[in-house]
């Protein structure tokens, strides 16, 4: 009877996701057909149209003149470490600044020499993200044949996380070399500098920081955003030629009032102050509870096929979940 009651219990959370999915892509449907005037999806199965040829024609547009999430245009800060106070050795802590907070961040990277290492020995940089209850979470790691001026790429989405309710980041630099762990510097050692690189979308085409993505496989408690593919052609509709799928995420978890997946919304801010000066209204809301869901959208282009048979190019709004709220 237990293993049932756990299997139960491992099963449940997995059901509520694919509901939520599948409200998601209900909703991601609905959105496109009421945005490009239509009450039903064009049927191209009896418009004798080439569709792989049209495929093959218009992809290459879209990528080249509509696939424009990705920004051509980047700027690097770069952060200087300060010693920690941290209990754990070689731990190392950075202020990131607002300006860097205020733009769409696309990869960090830590920047250091190594020189503790040997050829021919296996040389291992691991980096934890450190948090003040003692406990850390892997950010990055890497494998060296040599010493020398290293860049190591860290897991920015979980270090988001915690930016999104503090500037100060502690990371622990882990140094194994034949199996022993050594300090990354001695700490006499002055010349020797950590620096954070961290490359953001250029001022000229800053937007506000989507949330982070939390994992299916590994999912929190929270509100949080996850990726939710939308594959066209899987979903039965061949007349949207291009994008061949995208990622429309999808928010969903427990509405914990000071859930740091919880974006700050007007509304969210006014929840949030309610709950630290009065606890029996605070006791209400947890028990009246609230909803987890897309607070902000993005748009997204797309080249389809129109009930007349022709190829159009539009954009259509609140296709993206961007940040997740609770109300």
């Amino acid at each position: 009877m237990r293993g049932y009651i756990v299997l139960a219990l491992m099963v449940l959370p997995l059901m509520a996701a694919d509901s939520k999915e599948e409200s998601r892509l209900a909703e991601v449907k609905a959105n496109i057909l009421r945005e490009l005037g239509m009450q039903r999806p064009p049927n191209v199965s009896e418009m004798n149209i080439p569709l792989e040829q049209l495929r093959a024609q218009f992809r290459p547009i879209f990528e080249k003149e509509y696939a424009d999430n990705k920004p051509q245009e980047t700027e690097t800060f770069y952060l200087t470490a300060k010693k920690s106070f941290h209990t754990t050795r070689g731990t190392f802590r950075f202020e990131v600044t607002d300006a860097i907070l205020a733009r769409q961040i696309e990869k960090m990277e830590l920047t250091f020499n190594f020189n503790k290492g040997q050829e021919s020995v296996k040389n291992v940089i691991n980096v934890y993200q450190r948090f003040d209850n003692g406990t850390g979470t892997l950010v990055g790691s890497r494998q060296l044949l040599k010493s020398g001026h290293v860049k190591l790429t860290l897991e920015k989405q979980e270090i988001e996380k915690v930016l999104l309710d503090s500037n100060l980041l502690t990371l622990q630099v882990e140094v194994i070399v034949d199996d022993q762990e050594y300090d990354l510097y001695e700490e006499d050692n002055e010349d020797e500098i950590m620096m954070m690189a961290v490359t953001c979308v250029s001022k000229s085409r800053t937007r506000r920081r989507a949330n982070p993505v939390c994992l299916r496989e590994d999912p929190t408690d929270g509100c949080c955003r996850y990726d939710m593919i939308v594959d066209f052609d899987k979903i039965g509709w061949h007349w949207i030629v291009a994008p061949p799928q995208y990622n429309a995420f999808v928010c969903r978890g427990d509405c914990a009032l000071n859930g740091h997946h919880m974006h700050n919304f007007g509304h969210t801010k006014i929840v949030k102050a309610v709950f630290r000066k009065d606890a029996d209204m605070a006791s209400f809301i947890e028990k009246t509870a609230s909803c987890c869901h897309a607070g902000e959208y993005a748009p997204l282009s797309l080249i389809y096929i129109n009930h007349d048979g022709a190829v159009v190019a539009s954009s259509v709004s609140a296709m993206i979940a961007e940040h997740c709220s609770c109300s």
